[in-house]
């Protein structure tokens, strides 16, 4: 988990697990730094606490960081609140202390205790993978295949003292009652080594994981996906069958959230379950993102994200070249379109058509349209449908008016009434590229 002599942050709450590690790493020869979080929430208790691991590492010639904790929003999830402010500790102390890894005291029962919760919650495979040995953030638990009680029953043959927080018997935390009341009983019932199987299990998924995450790397690498909103073929992915196309989808809404807390299985097996029949529309919900199912695309992006169509209408009082949104729009009297090698949509406008001033905006619920071969307007919304036009690609569509009618609409090319008659010649050329 850390290289030999290796310069380590502990993690040490004055628990027993916590003081069981770093006498552990000390005979090991690491160079360690003691890391301490004060959440105050225990008045006295906490403060005795702070004491305890300063004294400790003081005792060792260890240094100390301590970080006193503000008390987290009401209203928040506590147990997740304060556990995002100790590992954002951890990863401040990491960079400004120029530590290779931390190190906490998770113990094989802390590991057995999670996997109970979280097949309690419907957790999928990822799920039971339980506490990760090692994280990508750099954080490292030496301890998942040590047991708790081995781990006191240690301390206690080398007279070594520790705390113990007293929340740790409040049955109120349901890990509480895992730990006193669940376990036990699974114990006495089925199998006096359920803890070490449930650890086990936990360490099997882990190593399957690791594999799987290879295999979603080399599927996004495949699809060529950049950065937020990604799009993507919902033949693609079904193509991929449940198990890995759920891990996709669970990685892209995480990408696409990019913090924590992310998406969980529910949220991936929600979105598969929006993208695996061959029609369908609708979404997924994350936290901080969404997948967007219209006809055989999804659209998976952060959430909320900026609203799309928000680009303000662009008033062209001559020919020439505008900007509107992600779009560059030109209008000509001459074929020679300004740069016209990147226009990938142009059409021929009658010479009396464009009347300026002529307005681009973009596509709103109730236009109507009248293209090229059809005798009268036309719903934009049942062309879109027709040609199988996403619905955030919609929003987003641009169109040109003239006095009230439009002129001319993306994909679609100029109006019926817009287009030069048979051996008539253009009187303006109308272009159109999406610029990034």
């Amino acid at each position: 988990m850390a290289p030999e002599g290796a310069r380590l942050g502990v993690a040490v709450s004055g628990g027993a697990d916590s003081v069981f590690l770093l006498e552990a790493l000390r005979e090991l020869g690491y160079e360690l730094h003691v890391l301490h979080v004060n959440h105050g929430l225990r008045g006295e208790e906490s403060e005795g606490d702070e004491r305890f691991v300063r004294e400790l590492a003081a005792a060792r010639g260890l240094p100390v960081t301590v970080h006193r904790a503000s008390a987290p929003a009401p209203g928040d999830n506590l147990e997740q609140a304060l556990r995002r402010i100790r590992y954002r500790f951890f990863e401040e102390a990491r960079a400004a202390l120029h530590l290779e890894r931390v190190a906490t005291g998770h113990t094989r029962s802390d590991q057995a205790e999670t996997v109970i919760l979280r097949l309690a919650r419907g957790a999928g495979i990822q799920g039971l993978c339980g506490i990760h040995p090692v994280t990508r953030h750099g954080i490292i638990r030496p301890l998942i295949e040590t047991g708790r009680a081995e781990i006191r029953e240690w301390l206690r043959s080398r007279g070594v003292s520790w705390r113990e927080d007293s929340t740790n018997r409040d049955l109120q935390w349901r890990r509480n009652r895992v730990r006193e009341e669940i376990l036990p009983l699974l114990a006495a019932s089925l199998n006096p080594r359920m803890e070490e199987m449930l650890a086990r299990l936990a360490a099997l998924a882990w190593e399957d994981e690791r594999d799987w995450e290879r295999r979603v790397e080399e599927a996004l690498e495949t699809a060529g996906v950049g950065g937020p909103p990604f799009v993507l073929e919902t033949e693609w992915l079904r193509r991929l069958g449940p198990a890995l196309g759920r891990r996709v989808l669970r990685k892209l809404l995480a990408r696409a959230a990019g913090a924590e807390p992310g998406p969980s299985f529910g949220h991936a097996d929600g979105a598969w379950s929006l993208i695996a029949g061959p029609e369908g529309s609708g979404k997924v919900v994350a936290p901080g993102a969404v997948a967007w199912r219209s006809f055989g695309w999804v659209r998976i992006d952060r959430f909320p994200a900026l609203p799309p169509g928000s680009a303000e209408p662009v008033v062209m009082k001559q020919s020439g070249q505008v900007r509107f949104g992600l779009w560059k729009i030109a209008i000509s009297s001459s074929p020679e379109l300004p740069g016209a090698d990147r226009y990938n949509e142009v059409s021929e406008l009658a010479a009396g058509a464009a009347e300026f001033p002529l307005t681009v905006r973009s596509w709103r619920p109730g236009d109507r349209f009248q293209p090229a071969g059809r005798t009268a307007p036309q719903k934009l919304k049942e062309l879109f449908q027709r040609a199988r036009i996403p619905s955030w690609e919609r929003a987003e569509w641009p169109i040109v008016e003239a006095g009230g009618r439009i002129l001319w609409c993306r994909g679609f090319g100029a109006a019926s009434w817009a287009r030069p008659a048979p051996g008539q010649a253009a009187g303006f050329w109308i272009g159109a590229v999406r610029e990034e």
